[in-house]
Formats: C-alpha cells, structure tokens, sequence
C-alpha cells in the first residue's frame, strides 16, 4: 500500500475531488431518505410569494416530504392554497 505522501500532485487532487464528489452524493442521499424535513418551511414561503397565495402543508412538518431526485414532489396529509389576494376583489 503506498502512502498519500508518495503519490503525484495530480493523483492527489483526483483522490481529494473524488472524495468530494462521494461526500456530496452521500449527502444528497441522506437528506432524500427522509424527506428534506428543513426545507418545508422554506418551501412553503417561496411558493406562497411566487403564486401569491397562502401555502399549507399542514401543522406537522415530520408528516411532509418533499422528494427531488426524478422530479420535485411533495407529499403531505394535507396540501392547501387559499385563493390569491388579487382575485378576491
């Protein structure tokens, strides 16, 4: 087994990219397997500024998942948009 000091500069930054690139598909991973839990409140408010709506998921933010790898999904027990500001009048 030959030591990371004796390989070149360039094998070096390949094992270090590599590692990186490792590190950040395992990342993606563990945060798909349950659902980004952080980012249905962020999601909530993007969504109700872009359709000028209220957005709701629902109380319990453990119940929401939101999947995208494929394509974007979100499940819930519940979903709600209330009708937009500018069609009430």
């Amino acid at each position: 087994m030959c030591s990371l000091s004796a390989l070149s500069a360039g094998k070096r930054w390949g094992l270090v990219l590599g590692a990186v690139f490792v590190g950040l598909i395992a990342a993606v991973l563990v945060c798909e397997a349950p659902g980004w839990p952080f980012l249905v409140g962020p999601l909530q408010h993007k969504l109700a500024s872009a359709l000028d709506r209220k957005i709701d998921f629902g109380s319990d933010t453990q119940a929401v998942q939101i999947r995208l790898l494929g394509s974007v999904r979100v499940r819930a027990a519940r979903k709600r948009a209330n009708q937009s500001s500018s069609s009430r009048d």
